[in-house]
């Protein structure tokens, strides 16, 4: 039974416990005698889709391995165009009529195959077509749908683009031909260390010629796939031959190892850039002066499958035949054994190639930062995408795949050469953030349906539209990046830029305001970094006895609780979650602990993020989970801190850190939470650190122990 910390925690809320290693995800609630236990096993993922998974209940004795396969979640909460309004502040412009009218926008993306289909539904306006509609993919239909529900009164343009020369080419086209005022696209470059690159290059030139033309692009989804570091050689024998290998290990401070390692999906091909600093000049014919490097895969075996070498700044592997199961890989970037000594930095991107677009590889060695060098040009703006599933009091978390900056160049193009630079010269990119996770309609050759639209290509398309309203309001184009820079929502605990959120999240209304087309309103509630522990009420208890009557078919118990959840008690609106969660009415316990979430309420926001987590009448979405069960941690929920940290032990909703995992389910123990599975999820977890990490995870246990508001945002 666990210690009643107080009634509260002994409330039973939903707990997920993964458990490290290499055997099944177990999953146990985190409740008292009279809790249920639901088992899950979902899959990770980093554009989620709705699912759900879940077994027969069962009272509350043991953990069970969850061996069950995942499920479309029925009736899923779709996040809608109204949403957005509500997120990006966009409903008084919309209310003034400022609907985007007069306004041309151009989309670039890779194509658009269902845009009939899509027109005859009026599900998009016309759209005039430069180049062909279908090209490689859908992702420009669900692109112009975005910017169609935010601006519906904007008239829309699409180009395919593609490698720099054809994606400029589009931007040059829908400038001069459609006479676009905003173009947007969601084209990354390659991870180089030169600027501008050849797509910035066209893009600069654009803009000097027409100045009242804003551009926007996406920021890149390339983190967790995501390596950069120091050379760092270290011996490697690989089928007979000596070479120097990078030692992907010791360049983050971890054990020596020459491998970087990740799986591919099944039914996806992959492709692997490895970028270096290498002086970029004579391009193709690379400097014999460049270090000579070879990047080599290899299956799990140690067999190689393929490889490529060179001495220009990148190198590509690409694998288009999918696997039929999971299937790991291991990369090595290698120089000559007796090659001179070289300093050089190398940045490494590896992406599934999937029916449903791109999306990374989370690598074992993987950083921070990203390698789309998507802005390296004036005027050119990157957005990088917020999960609008984990906003409260207007703070979301950026998505874990959205790529972070600053990105920094060693080279500058002067005069037709590349010139190195005496220190990198590093660009402030994302500028700003914008929510992704819209729901579209996806046609398919077999049925249509509604799915969120993850990434940077659903948040450059919002920013798109949000610029479209303000333009409509006569607000001056050169004008409003400097507004939507200046009325940004922080999302960060300090003032200014931030890597991952840009100058914070779009705020349209604002915007007008500063710019001088709106009224002034009074200003909206914002979260703050001092979240108090919660402590129980006569009220809270109340409303809990009534939940308990209710569940032994005491109607008119429940009636009481419904009445007092409709006339806005935030006790009574957790309880009544999880009365509704018990009997299976999972959508309307998600509404009910959603209205308490709000409010503050953190026994409600614990429970939300285990719905989050499981898929329970709202879309799957593990970072979600993670934000709120953060928010319940904070403020003293010990099974919210332990689901976090059993989370963070497997990276889901956010990258692996064992050292963080382990000291967040000691705090949790600390507090007084006691269930049969956290002596071994501890003990599990603690066979993955080192000794140092072990000791340096107590410490921060015993000052979250003290002072849960200090537990770090994931």
């Amino acid at each position: 039974m666990p210690a009643r910390e107080n009634p509260r925690i002994a409330a039973a809320w939903p707990a997920t416990v993964f458990v490290t290693g290499r055997e099944p995800p177990m999953a146990c609630e985190a409740g008292v005698d009279k809790g249920l236990l639901r088992n899950v096993a979902p899959r990770d993922g980093n554009a989620v889709s709705p699912q759900r998974m879940s077994l027969a209940r069962l009272r509350l004795t043991t953990c069970v391995v969850a061996l069950a396969a995942a499920v479309p979640c029925a009736g899923a909460q779709r996040i809608t165009a109204r949403s957005f309004d509500a997120i990006l502040h966009t409903h008084r412009l919309l209310r003034a009529g400022d609907r985007g009218q007069g306004v041309r926008v151009g989309v670039i993306s890779s194509g658009a195959s269902f845009y009939a289909t899509l027109a005859r539904q009026d599900i998009l306006p016309p759209v005039r077509f430069y180049g062909a509609k279908s090209s490689h993919g859908d992702e420009g239909d669900w692109m112009l749908q975005i910017v169609h529900r935010i601006a519906p009164g904007a008239q829309l343009a699409f180009c395919p683009g593609g490698p720099a020369q054809r994606t400029v080419a589009c931007a040059r086209t829908l400038v001069r031909a459609f006479h676009a005022d905003i173009v947007v696209d969601d084209i990354n470059p390659p991870p180089v260390y030169q600027f501008p690159t050849s797509k910035d290059i066209g893009y600069a030139k654009l803009s000097r010629e027409h100045p009242d033309v804003l551009f926007f692009t996406g920021a890149g989804n390339n983190a967790g796939g995501y390596y950069q570091g120091a050379w760092t050689p270290t011996p490697l024998i690989l089928n007979g031959t000596a070479y120097q290998a990078q030692d992907f290990g010791a360049s983050m401070g971890r054990r020596s190892d020459p491998y970087e390692r990740f799986e591919v999906p099944p039914g996806a091909g992959m492709r692997v850039l490895l970028g270096t600093n290498a002086d970029p000049n004579g391009w193709p014919r690379c400097l014999a002066d460049n270090p000579e490097v070879r990047l080599v895969l290899l299956d799990g075996s140690g067999q190689v499958l393929d490889s490529a070498h060179g001495r220009c700044p990148i190198l590509t592997l690409s694998e288009r035949h999918p696997p039929h199961g999971p299937e790991p890989l291991r990369l090595a970037v290698l120089r000559p054994a007796g090659a001179r000594p070289a300093k050089f930095r190398l940045k490494l991107v590896a992406v599934a190639l999937g029916t449903d677009g791109v999306s990374p590889l989370p690598l074992e060695y993987r950083t921070e930062g990203g390698a789309g060098n998507s802005a390296t040009a004036a005027n050119l703006v990157a957005v990088a995408s917020v999960d609008p599933n984990t906003g409260w009091r207007q703070r979301y978390l950026y998505e874990t795949f959205a790529n972070a900056g600053p990105q920094c160049m060693d080279y500058a193009r002067a005069g037709g050469h590349w010139t190195a630079l005496p220190e990198p010269r590093c660009f402030r990119q994302p500028e700003f953030v914008a929510p992704d996770r819209m729901s579209v309609v996806m046609p398919g050759d077999r049925e249509e349906r509604y799915a969120p639209f993850t990434g940077d290509s659903a948040a450059a398309p919002a920013a798109a539209g949000v610029a479209a309203l303000l333009l409509s309001a006569h607000v001056p184009a050169s004008r409003v990046i400097a507004m939507l820079d200046s009325t940004a929502i922080p999302q960060a605990d300090t003032a200014g830029w931030n890597a991952h959120y840009g100058y914070g999240l779009i705020d349209a209304d604002a915007a007008a305001v500063k710019a001088g087309v709106l009224r002034p309103t009074a200003p909206a509630e914002t979260s703050s970094a001092a979240i108090p522990l919660f402590h129980d009420t006569a009220a809270f208890l109340g409303e809990r006895q009534l939940e308990q009557q209710a569940r032994e078919g005491d109607r008119q118990a429940l009636a009481q609780l419904r009445g007092d959840a409709q006339s806005g008690s935030a006790d009574a609106q957790v309880w009544l979650a999880r009365y509704e969660h018990d009997i299976g009415d999972e959508a309307l316990a998600a509404r009910w602990a959603r209205a308490a979430a709000d409010r503050g309420e953190p026994a409600a926001q614990s429970l939300l993020g285990s719905m989050y987590n499981r898929g329970w009448g709202v879309p799957m979405d593990p970072r979600a989970a993670q934000a709120w069960w953060w928010r319940a941690a904070r403020a003293g929920i010990t099974a919210a801190m332990f689901n976090m940290g059993t989370a963070l032990a497997h990276g889901r909703g956010a990258p692996p850190n064992p050292e963080l995992s382990y000291a967040l389910m000691r705090t949790a123990f600390i507090r007084g939470m006691r269930a049969p599975y956290m002596l071994r999820a501890m003990a599990l977890a603690r066979l993955h650190m080192r000794s140092g990490q072990i000791d340096a995870a107590e410490r921060l246990a015993r000052r979250f122990a003290g002072d849960p508001g200090a537990i770090p945002n994931p």
